[in-house]
């Protein structure tokens, strides 16, 4: 029925989405420690995950897939002076039609990679990565 916000000030009512303040004046306040009083416990507070980035360059990608070991240290070299396509990558290549693996490599080879790249997000899940999965990519990549 509650849960424990960031703030060791405010609980969540979840029926209604209240935020309650402790204030002992407050009546909603009075009833969240009668509940506590009958043995109820909030739950715990859930941090919500950081925001994921909309871009990421192909050095910070090119990183990122090398720390995954997913691409060797030449291959993240190579990707990030010349824009080459790890074998990695090129494999899931193979498997699109022509023009979308020329649009695709054409993307590769781009500066800057975005999270709602349509064809970035059809080589991510070929290789297995959920949409999470991606999302985590891009944050992780961000940082470097």
């Amino acid at each position: 029925m509650y849960r424990l916000t960031q703030s060791e000030t405010t609980v969540h009512r979840l029926t209604d989405n209240a935020f309650i303040p402790f204030d002992g004046g407050n009546r909603d306040y009075q009833d969240y420690l009668e509940w506590l009083a009958e043995g109820n416990e909030p739950e715990p507070y859930v941090a919500l995950p950081p925001p994921v980035p909309q871009s990421i360059t192909r050095r910070q990608c090119a990183i990122e897939l090398r720390e995954r070991t997913l691409i060797t240290p030449q291959e993240a070299l190579d990707m990030t002076k010349y824009g080459e396509v790890p074998a990695m990558v090129a494999t899931l290549l193979q498997s699109m039609t022509q023009s979308d693996r020329i649009n695709a490599e054409t993307d590769f080879a781009a500066d800057t990679y975005l999270r709602s790249n349509v064809l970035l997000n059809q080589i991510m899940t070929a290789s297995g990565a959920s949409e999470e999965d991606i999302d985590d990519f891009f944050r992780s990549a961000a940082e470097r």
